[in-house]
């Protein structure tokens, strides 16, 4: 409910019967991960309207033949 309002109220929800758990350290699942890869910030995407101006993805690209 509180990261998806008005879940529980959905018929096919309520038929399964989710287990529930409470919260852990993802270290306690996985506990050779090195917490810091755990927690690193990925680096953003570029936006398709930024990849327009890029000339390596511009010049690989072909173009169909236009219509008459």
């Amino acid at each position: 409910e509180e990261s998806w309002p008005g879940v529980t109220s959905i018929s096919e929800f309520r038929a399964y019967n989710f287990p529930r758990y409470l919260p852990q350290p993802l270290l306690s699942h996985a506990p050779s991960m090195n917490p810091r890869v755990a927690c690193q910030q990925r680096q953003p995407s570029i936006t398709p309207t930024s990849s327009l101006s890029e000339t390596e993805f511009i010049s690989s690209m072909t173009l169909p033949p236009s219509s008459p």
